[in-house]
């Protein structure tokens, strides 16, 4: 049996390369592709020195997009931390006992830099 998802797409590639794994609007998208286009992503992943136990943020919507990245950030060995699109910030104008944590208090505000190191924008943040 297959240890992980990556090995799991290599695998379903070579016995049904042909069958779709995602339909979207104008297309769909073959265990083939997805698993050639994703080893792309992880050799250029690689290149930039992004590698085993690396966390790699993934902020994409529901688009082939999305598959292709988070299955080459597997295959490099990554952590792939999915960002949700449509998260945004609580306005200034809502009280923060409306965003509750898990202690049933508002949320602590922490500075954006606090415990990550790395690249901006167009790299990757190492925990």
């Amino acid at each position: 049996m297959s240890s992980n998802l990556a090995v799991i797409l290599s695998e379903s590639a070579r016995s049904a390369p042909d069958h779709p794994v995602a339909m979207f609007d104008g297309g769909q998208l073959t265990y083939r592709q997805l698993d050639r286009a994703s080893d792309r992503v992880a050799a250029n992943l690689a290149e930039a020195g992004i590698g085993a136990g690396d966390a790699v943020a993934l902020q994409l919507p529901n688009i082939p997009q999305f598959l292709i990245s988070y299955f080459g950030i597997l295959k490099a060995g990554a952590v792939v931390v999915p960002l949700n699109v449509l998260l945004r910030a609580p306005s200034p104008t809502v009280s923060s006992a409306a965003w509750p944590s898990s202690a049933g208090r508002a949320p602590r505000k922490t500075p954006p830099d606090a415990g990550c190191r790395g690249r901006s924008a167009a790299g990757t943040m190492r925990a």
